[in-house]
Order: structure tokens, then sequence, then C-alpha cells
């Protein structure tokens, strides 16, 4: 076998690996491994590539349950807080269809997704939108890249503002004042000690622990919903309109905040590239399990909150 350096690979040449196509397999050590891909390796690992001589990406290493927070956490964000008023814009029947409708379109969409990661990029780990939009039509892949960049700033900028709303009051409530109590402060020192850290993690697979925090803090405001709205010493003299449908133009004007509350797509290519043993029927237990958790979640607090 031949050898590159002073390191020999340990797998014999066999016909089907002759040839210009084939690829090229070199035994190296931890060292060299980590000057080559930047990644520091424990023991001795292969290095393959493909025919056109880029470095096929090691195998993701996050697991079922680590996606499945991560989507699920996804799904789970700042537009679940404007459902409520959504819903009510609707009406309880209608606005329950517009629920499980705008839920299947979402997990419809989250499959065909998957379906171009898994069948296209799972050797080389690099799917994304930009990737597939170039697949199907090179000209507009840029402006495929530039809408979901503007929708994720859009969505990031809504988390700052719930946040700024929220925290303070909390803060206050907790009998704290003076600079605790203001808005801007609170969302600046956020923001540069506890988003931006998290946002320099190179997979998505790192913010599994908090986005099964995420879901738990969620599942205990949906507790307190469902006790709040079960007393009976309620008062519900200002409670709003309670009709089966309603449609009108606030009922248009409300359709984008259905969507909005389902929106996780901009993360299903992360999850993919990061699954361990990458196969569609994995990637189709992790969206429908999340979608699972998920839309329990929305129906209540549209219900309950309203």
């Amino acid at each position: 076998m031949a050898t590159i350096g002073s390191y020999e690979s340990n797998e014999q040449p066999s016909a089907k690996d002759d040839g210009p196509g084939a690829p090229l397999m070199i035994n190296m050590s931890p060292d060299e491994m980590e000057n080559l891909t930047g990644e520091s390796k424990e023991g001795d690992q292969m290095v393959r590539f493909d025919d056109h001589g880029n470095a096929i990406k090691e195998p993701g290493q996050a697991s079922m349950f680590s996606s499945i927070m991560n989507l699920s956490n996804t799904i789970l964000g700042a537009g679940i807080l404007g459902l409520p008023h959504a819903f009510a814009s609707s009406g309880y029947v209608l606005g329950s269809a517009f629920l499980v409708f705008f839920a299947c379109t979402s997990t419809f969409g989250l499959h065909l997704l998957a379906d171009v990661s898994v069948r296209r990029h799972a050797v080389t780990r690099d799917a994304s939108f930009y990737n597939v939009a170039q697949a199907a039509f090179s000209k507009g892949a840029l402006v495929i890249d530039v809408a979901v960049a503007i929708k994720c700033f859009g969505v990031s900028t809504a988390y700052l503002i719930v946040i700024g709303d929220l925290l303070p009051p909390a803060m206050k409530a907790m009998g704290l004042s003076g600079l605790a109590l203001d808005r801007r402060l609170v969302i600046t020192i956020l923001q540069f000690a506890i988003i931006a850290p998290l946002c320099t993690l190179r997979r998505l697979d790192g913010l599994r622990f908090t986005s099964t925090m995420s879901i738990l803090f969620v599942t205990f405001t949906s507790i307190v919903l469902l006790t709040f709205s079960a007393d009976k010493d309620l008062d519900v003299s200002d409670r709003g309109s309670t009709e089966h449908v309603v449609f009108n133009y606030g009922t248009l004007t409300n359709l984008p905040v259905f969507i909005f509350g389902y929106t996780c797509q901009q993360n299903i290519f992360s999850i993919s590239n990061d699954l361990k043993h990458l196969t569609m029927p994995r990637m189709n237990a992790i969206i429908g399990t999340s979608s699972s958790i998920s839309r329990p979640f929305a129906l209540a607090v549209s219900f309950l909150h309203f």
C-alpha cells in the first residue's frame, strides 16, 4: 500500500479503489488532523475526499433526543405568544382549523427539506438553503439566502423585544429596582452576556440543554395558564370575544401570525447535518415527535391565554 509521509493506510487496495475518482484515504495523527481540518481528534482518523477533491465531513454526533429538543424549541418560539390574539380574531372553530392546517403544512415542509438533505447531502453534511436553491435554480440561490437571513433577523429581534417587555416587570416583582428595570440595559446585557456566546457554538447540538430548559419553561407556563383558567373565582368581565367563527379583515391580517407561530424550517438543515446516522426514517421521527410535542402547547396557549 502506498504511503504518504510516514503514515501508511490500513486498508488494502482493491479494484474498485483504483482510478482517479477513488476517495483518498489517509491515516493521520491527531496533530496533523488538526492542522488539516481545524479539529482535534482522538486516535487515528481517516480523511476522505470526494471526486472533486473536497474533504468529506465527519458524520454528525447529535442524538435523536438532542435533535428533537432543538427542533421543538425552535417551533415553540416567540411566535407562540401572538397566537392568542390571532385565535381571538378568528374564533374558536376557525382558529383551531388554522392551527391544524398550518401545523400540517409546516410539518410537510420540514419533511421535504429533510428529504433533500438526506438524498443529496448525507455524505458531505453541507445542506443549506443556499445549496438547495443553487441546485434548483442557481440564479436565485442568493435571493433565497438573503430572504432566510432577513427572516432570522426578524425572529431574533422579536425575541429581544419579548425579553425587554417581560423581564423588567418580573425583576420588579422580585423586589429589584433601579437599573435592573431599565429595558434597554437589560436587553443589552443579556444580548452580550448570554445570547452572543451561545451564537458562537459551532453546532446546533450544543444548544440541547438550553432547548430542554426552554421546553420545561413552556410546560410550566402552560400549567400556570391551565390553573388560572380553571379558577372558579376568576373575573371574566373583561373577557374578549368567544365567537366560534370570525372572518373579516382582521382575520386575514392575522394569518401571518399563525404561520410565524410554527416557523422552524431555518434550523432543519443544521439538525440534519449534525444528526448521527442520518436517515430519512430518523428525520421523520424527529419531525413527527417535535410536532407532537409542540402542537398541543400551541393549542393550549391559544385557548387558555385568550
